[in-house]
């Protein structure tokens, strides 16, 4: 008989339904109902195939901003950390000053 190790962190790992996290299902959740709601307003002034077109790209847009992760970070918490400007003092040495907070 082979024995296998096995880490704890492998054991905790929580199974989802197909792999995705909770703020995945709820985007595609969210994505599907918009996608509903914009057929039953736009299917009696645009043809069909344009508007499977517009649908589609709804869907796909908001499924891209929930299951995007940059840096192990949500899309939203991506852009703003880009926009957040650096608050650390630069030192005439040449590096920046790290504040203890003892």
């Amino acid at each position: 008989m082979i024995k296998v190790k096995v880490t704890k962190s492998a054991m905790n790992k929580s199974i989802n339904a197909f792999g995705l996290k909770p703020i995945q299902i709820i985007f595609g959740v969210v994505g599907s109902a918009i996608g509903i709601i914009t057929f039953f307003l736009l299917r009696e002034y645009i043809q069909i195939d344009l508007l499977m077109w517009i649908i589609f790209a709804e869907i796909a847009v908001i499924m891209f901003l929930g299951c995007v992760r940059i840096n192990d970070m949500s899309f939203f918490t991506y852009i703003i950390k880009i926009f957040k400007t650096d608050i650390r003092k630069f030192n005439r040495k040449g590096g920046f000053e790290v504040e203890d907070d003892e």
